[in-house]
Order: structure tokens, then C-alpha cells, then sequence
């Protein structure tokens, strides 16, 4: 099998090193390190601006606080979903009682203690 490609080989001898040769080098090379330094200046930049917003919190966010009606709220609403999920038609909301309705039932139990307490002392 014969190689069709022609085998290429680095002979430095075969070229001249004249001092125009590396002046040339030298001065490529001070180009890209000028363009380098100038790249890596701004990538600098880029980072100071990009720390400077995230440094003041040092990552850690305050907690939000929430009143208790705000949790009693959204505790209601995911009953709601839950049960709009599982099929249920009504949420049983919560039920409370008047004021004017609590003073009569608590009359109504002293009434019937005292009814007790009389029936105790008589017999």
C-alpha cells in the first residue's frame, strides 16, 4: 500500500534564522499578549460588576414573613384544589358562632347547673 499523501517533515535546519525572523516573532507575540491583556481586562470587568450586585446579601435571602390570616388563607385555597380535585362539589367552610349566641347557650348552661346544684342541696 502506498500512501498517497506526501509525508511532510520539520527540518529546522532548513530554515534561515535571521534576526528579521525573530524580531517578526517577537513582535506577533507582543501583539497577542497586548490583545490577550486587553480580552482578559474586560472579562475583569465583567466579573467586578457581576460580583458587586451579589456581594451586599452574601447569598443568604431573608425569610418572608407571613401573617396568620395569610396562611389561613392559602391553607383554604388548597383545600379547595384538593377537594375540586378528589370530586368533592362544596368545601365544608368552617362555621362559627355569633357572640349573641354564645351569651344565650352559656346563660342556658348556668341555668342548668344551677337546676343541679339546687336538686343536690334539696335532696
Amino acid at each position: 500500500m502506498t500512501n498517497s499523501l506526501p509525508v511532510l517533515c520539520y527540518n529546522p535546519a532548513s530554515e534561515e534564522m535571521t534576526l528579521a525572523n525573530l524580531s517578526g516573532i517577537v513582535k506577533q507575540l507582543s501583539k497577542e499578549r497586548d490583545r490577550l491583556h486587553q480580552q482578559l481586562s474586560g472579562l475583569n470587568a465583567a466579573l467586578e460588576a457581576f460580583t458587586g450586585v451579589y456581594r451586599g446579601n452574601s447569598g443568604i435571602k431573608p425569610r418572608r414573613k407571613i401573617s396568620a390570616e395569610g396562611r389561613a388563607r392559602i391553607a383554604a385555597a388548597q383545600r379547595a384544589r384538593w377537594a375540586k380535585a378528589k370530586g368533592i362539589v362544596e368545601v365544608p367552610k368552617e362555621r362559627r358562632m355569633s357572640t349573641s349566641a354564645r351569651r344565650k347557650i352559656a346563660a342556658a348552661q348556668r341555668a342548668r347547673w344551677a337546676r343541679v346544684k339546687q336538686g343536690k342541696k334539696a335532696a
